[in-house]
């Protein structure tokens, strides 16, 4: 072999195994660095949305709230854990909620306290099994005192509850309540012109309908919260 060539053919080898070698180092120093955090007690990094998008494409799957750590906005500052989506893939329906109750944030159970039994019957009533059926909220964590959640705040979430029924990939969805129907259909109607029609998001059928709270506060609401979903039982 030529004398040049040979030389030139080591040093692109040398180059190689100096790459490899700083990649292990790397990596080395991440686990390190992990394993450091564990063993402090925390359990989740922050990322950004970006980031997030970026380690789906590599095949993790979705993330959740929790798994996220999220900081998209200030609401991680309460303490208290995100209340993550539940149901399986390919649901029939995907009840979209506005944010947790104090129940369901307190308890990480989106059928918890009486909001949660409220919509298990909802379900029953519609004919359909849990595993029919997504729950999820369009913010996922309570802002303090119950207050509705600011625009920052509606943002942050919007990003998560696009990749939810992008990877559900329901059959319909159903917005309970004025909250989640804005933050869902992006407007500013009047609920009354809203409710009970269905619109399409994400090229999928939306049902706006009263939230579960409204029901228990007004048995007219109730009634007519039915009638909306009977329409959502049509379609399926």
């Amino acid at each position: 072999m030529d004398n040049t060539k040979f030389i030139k053919e080591r040093k692109i080898m040398g180059a190689k195994y100096n790459l490899a070698g700083k990649a292990i180092n790397l990596l080395d120093s991440i686990r390190q660095t992990v394993a450091l955090y564990a063993s402090s007690g925390l359990d989740s990094l922050a990322c950004s949305s970006q980031s997030v998008e970026t380690i789906e494409k590599w095949g993790c799957g979705q993330l959740s709230p929790r798994g996220r750590g999220c900081r998209d906005c200030s609401l991680y500052k309460q303490g208290l854990h995100a209340v993550k989506g539940t149901g399986p893939v390919g649901a029939r329906v995907m009840f979209v909620c506005g944010f947790p109750s104090e129940d369901a944030a307190q308890s990480g159970d989106t059928f918890s306290g009486e909001q949660g039994r409220l919509l298990a019957r909802i379900v029953e009533a519609m004919k359909l099994g849990l595993n029919d059926v997504y729950v999820t909220h369009a913010v996922k964590c309570r802002p303090p005192g119950g207050r509705v959640p600011g625009k920052p705040e509606i943002g942050a979430c919007g990003f998560l509850l696009e990749k939810e029924v992008s990877k559900i990939r329901p059959g319909v969805l159903c917005t309970m309540g004025e909250f989640s129907t804005r933050a869902v259909l992006g407007t500013q109607e009047p609920f009354d012109m809203l409710r009970g029609r269905f619109f399409e998001r994400f090229g999928i059928k939306v049902m706006p309908t009263w939230h579960m709270a409204d029901m228990m506060l007004n048995k007219n609401r109730k009634r007519q919260a039915w009638e909306d979903l009977q329409k959502v039982m049509e379609l399926l």
